[in-house]
């Protein structure tokens, strides 16, 4: 997978998964690295989560996870989701553009 992306998000739990489907809303062509070994961040090890809106009786991490997953992965302006290896960002600045390299 080769191309531009406006956003770049590092991390696949609640905050990341929300920022893509957001910058994708806003056609902004979001590339989210994901865990290189599991999706969904920390909550994907958390048993009941209580405290999340539109879930009255609580629901499973990995449950919420997989659905916030789903949803990202389905966008019909379309997220990208990368989860082979680590972001290199270390590359620096190229015309004012930085530059993401992705690890094999």
């Amino acid at each position: 997978m080769t191309g531009i992306h406006d956003v770049i998000i590092i991390g696949s739990g609640p905050a990341g998964y929300t920022a893509a489907l957001y910058a994708a809303r806003a056609q902004l062509n979001p590339l989210v690295f994901e865990g290189s070994v599991t999706a969904g961040g920390a909550l994907m090890n958390t048993t009941d989560v209580e405290n999340y809106p539109g879930f009255p009786g609580g629901i499973m991490g990995p449950d919420l996870m997989d659905a916030m997953r789903k949803q990202a992965d389905g966008h019909p302006r379309r997220v990208r989701l990368w989860r082979r290896g680590r972001p290199d960002v270390s590359t620096g600045r190229d015309r004012g553009r930085h530059r993401v390299c992705r690890g094999a």
